[in-house]
């Protein structure tokens, strides 16, 4: 996605202390969202799973430290946990980020100072068949093989 292109980036690797990347699965609960992130950013895995022992051990590696986190494919859901993890979210220095990818825009975390929402829009038919194209017939000349175009061309329809 563009947020893990933007995660990899050199340049934003330096000016970052800790930097996380965290797939949130669909079912989800506090536990398992805060162990989540806390994995991604202390790169470990953690058997504990009492929320208020991990919720202090992320606290502490975000702590007074310029941060990334990506927060990947959250969903909405029932989740109500969120006011407990915005609370963390703010012990970070000045120019700490929080990059969010959902499908829903009800997902903003409550009691940020600033939220931007970046809305993507589909491909037009064209483009999508250009990039399918640069891809798949890398080094290729895709007029060369009309019936493949076709079925390209149908497949970025879709």
């Amino acid at each position: 996605t563009l947020a893990k292109l933007l995660y990899n980036d050199p340049d934003l690797k330096e000016k970052f202390e800790v930097r996380g990347l965290a797939h949130i699965p669909k079912d989800f609960d506090h536990v398992t969202v805060t162990k989540t992130i806390l994995e991604s950013v202390t790169v470990g895995t953690m058997k504990d799973t009492n929320f208020d022992k991990l919720q202090v051990q992320l606290k502490q590696s975000l702590s007074n430290k310029k941060f990334l986190l990506v927060l990947d494919d959250i969903w909405y859901g029932n989740y109500v946990g969120w006011n407990s993890l915005s609370d963390i979210f703010n012990v970070g220095k000045i120019g700490s980020k929080i990059i969010i990818t959902t499908r829903d825009v009800r997902v903003a975390l409550p009691k940020q100072k600033s939220l931007y929402v970046h809305h993507l829009t589909s491909l037009k038919t064209e483009d999508s068949w250009s990039l399918l194209a640069r891809h798949a017939f890398v080094g290729r000349n895709y007029q060369q093989h009309p019936n493949l175009e076709i079925i390209g061309r149908e497949i970025a329809k879709k």
